[in-house]
């Protein structure tokens, strides 16, 4: 199994992203427990938008920078 816990946090201007994916391969072995951290200027949309759009659309933001990393990061 795997699951992820992210904690989203708007700090002077910017959001800081916290970050714990942990994989279960079941009873008997050991999870293994990966953290990254990262951060990202708000938008001036994030800014004028309701709290709840405002961290989706940060989360949207993160997302498709992680997942541009990742597959760049498997090229090399």
């Amino acid at each position: 199994m795997l699951s992820m816990t992210m904690h989203v946090v708007q700090v002077l201007g910017a959001w800081e992203f916290r970050v714990t994916v942990t994989r279960s391969l079941g009873a008997g072995f050991e999870p293994e427990v990966l953290t990254g951290s990262s951060s990202l200027p708000l938008t001036g949309l994030e800014w004028d938008a309701d709290d709840l759009s405002a961290v989706l659309s940060a989360v949207a933001r993160w997302s498709g920078l992680t997942i541009d990393g990742a597959t760049l990061n498997r090229l090399d």
